[in-house]
């Protein structure tokens, strides 16, 4: 029976986010002309995509706020980090770095983009929250002290590199197809060896922004480590990798596709990587009133 009512509790929100999705998308629109772009036959998935991703969206999203250990504002805060974090100022800061890569967009689609995402996510947690009764603080709930490794933070630099190394490494596959590297090649061209520093100091600062943006799901969840590293990395996929499932005007569709396939795999270990690195390995459920998380 709470299975069940889990589910309910899940359809009805993914319900409620799907309007509230289409709602902000329409109270921020991208210029009629970029979306007059998409083609026909990528139109025909809208749909199926829009139910596809939000399902998984919303998924994690009753996950992680049912099982939280933490309630009312200091919940809505760290959920807040942990998916508009990852799904649109991380991924928003790497396009803004590209954005001369895609003509049909300017800073401020950039900025419609973040503002739809911002709204979505301020309207959908807290309703979520509400139907998982997480507003109010429940008597006798057990304290929850966040604890990583000790001086975990002098990872950062490690993380930051790992990052560097699949970010580089698995942006090959893309650029193995010849549409892709046909794409490209005029922005390519135009990249000089300054550019190159510059990207390559921004993309070690997205390593560390990426740890800071999941460290939430780290501090409200109990578990095992691994469990831990299990959720970060589909968190992290999901989130940061699923949108490009929508059919869009500013990529051909086997640009768009590739992409995807790079940023499922490469956040699925960078996920995985991040919990190893951060986690402590005493984080199992403890009898009595404090759980270490």
């Amino acid at each position: 029976m709470d299975r069940m009512k889990w589910v309910g509790k899940w359809l009805v929100s993914w319900a409620v986010f799907v309007i509230i999705f289409l709602i902000t998308g329409m109270l921020f629109p991208l210029a009629a002309e970029v979306m007059a772009k998409i083609s026909p036959a990528e139109n025909k998935y809208l749909a199926l995509s829009i139910v596809a991703v939000t399902l998984c969206e919303t998924f994690l999203l009753n996950y992680a706020i049912g099982n939280s250990k933490i309630t009312g504002f200091r919940l809505f805060g760290a959920m807040f980090v942990l998916a508009w974090g990852l799904q649109t100022f991380m991924t928003q800061i790497e396009l803004l770095l590209y954005i001369k890569a895609f003509p049909d967009l300017d800073a401020i689609g950039v900025l419609k983009l973040m503002l739809q995402e911002l709204l979505k996510f301020t309207a959908a947690i807290p309703f979520i929250m509400l139907l998982h009764g997480k507003w109010k603080k429940p008597h006798g709930e057990v304290e929850v002290v966040p604890v990583l490794k000790r001086r975990w933070y002098v990872w950062l630099p490690v993380i930051s590199l790992t990052y560097l190394v699949l970010y580089y490494s698995f942006g090959m596959f893309p650029i193995s197809f010849p549409e892709v590297k046909e794409y490209y090649a005029p922005w390519i061209a135009s990249l000089g060896k300054t550019s190159w520093l510059v990207q390559l100091s921004v993309q070690l600062l997205r390593g560390v922004l990426w740890c800071v943006c999941v460290l939430p799901l780290f501090w409200i969840l109990k578990g095992s480590k691994e469990k831990k590293m299990v959720l970060a990395a589909v968190f992290m996929a999901v989130f940061s990798a699923f949108q490009l499932m929508y059919p869009n005007a500013l990529m051909p569709p086997i640009v768009r596709l590739c992409h995807f396939a790079e940023m499922v795999g490469e956040m699925l270990i960078f996920g995985a990587l991040t919990g190893w690195m951060v986690v402590a390995e005493d984080t199992k459920s403890l009898d009595g009133k404090t759980i270490r998380v």
